[in-house]
């Protein structure tokens, strides 16, 4: 079913200009985008980490298209009203613009999102202006890299950037090129927050936040990370609960009960009527 009050780019742009805070929350499957849904999400992010998150794979390159494909594909099926965005994984738009192009097609056909993330500098506007000429709308994410450059510390394993002048117009350079080449929000990724509020101010389009500070016009963060599911949570991150140890305690009270004999109970068996059950013996 097609819900004709989705958000839009053009609604986020509005948010932006009337002082609203967007929400963006990354999720991996079809029940937490349902929630993610029904508690206010403007934005469902679906990660390239999801390989690592829902499939157990090491690394992140690991993932197929065809997987991510299920995945937005599930979570399309929870939404209603967010937008839909899907991140394009490693190696399905660094080659080519055909490639760009192809996998974000899939991803807009098959795997029902509304847009596209991509991750990088200058090096993707060319691609982002190719995607607009093809009617696709997308996202660009700027700030974490791969290697400890000048301007950038490690903290807790993520490379945080914008630490000096020179690399914070660095990120300002690179993030107004992609929103001239059409991106309708910039993703910063672990930038200090001064770095991250002088960006935001120099853009007309919204600038998200994960790990950059609290004066950009909106935040997103892993489901996994804010429900405490993961043991380990990020510098930049909050627990708003703590879930995974409501798991574990929950599993070994079940192994615990079954193995005892506890589980099932009367009340949560079927019974037969008495008369029934006497000719069995």
């Amino acid at each position: 079913m097609y819900y004709s009050n989705r958000t839009t780019p053009d609604d986020l742009l509005k948010m932006k200009e009337e002082g609203r805070r967007i929400v963006m929350i990354s999720v991996d499957q079809y029940y937490i985008a349902a929630a993610a849904e029904r508690c206010g999400a403007d934005i469902i992010c679906v990660p390239a980490t999801v390989g690592m998150t829902a499939l157990g794979h090491k690394r992140e390159f690991e993932l197929s298209m065809d997987d991510f494909v299920r995945h937005c594909k599930a979570a399309s099926r929870a939404r209603k009203t967010a937008l839909l965005v899907a991140e394009m994984p490693f190696g399905s738009y660094e080659v080519s613009e055909e490639d760009c192009l192809r996998n974000a097609i899939r991803l807009i056909k098959e795997g029902g999102a509304d847009a596209v993330l991509l991750k990088g500098g200058l090096e993707i506007a060319p691609l982002i202006k190719a995607l607009n000429r093809h009617g696709i709308a997308a996202m660009a994410e700027v700030g974490l890299l791969p290697d400890d450059s000048d301007g950038t510390k490690q903290m807790n394993g993520c490379l945080v950037q914008g630490q000096d002048e020179s690399s914070a117009r660095q990120l300002v350079e690179a993030a107004e090129e992609l929103e001239e080449a059409g991106a309708f929000a910039i993703v910063l990724n672990c930038v200090t927050s001064v770095s991250a509020r002088f960006l935001a101010e120099k853009l007309d389009v919204p600038v998200i936040g994960v790990g950059a500070g609290a004066g950009v016009d909106g935040q997103q963060l892993p489901y996994e990370q804010l429900l405490g599911l993961e043991p380990n949570t990020a510098h930049f991150a909050r627990k708003y609960a703590d879930l995974h140890e409501v798991c574990m305690s929950a599993l070994a009270a079940f192994c615990a009960d079954v193995r005892e004999g506890r589980f099932p109970n009367e009340e949560e068996s079927f019974a037969m009527d008495p008369d029934e059950a006497v000719k069995l013996y």
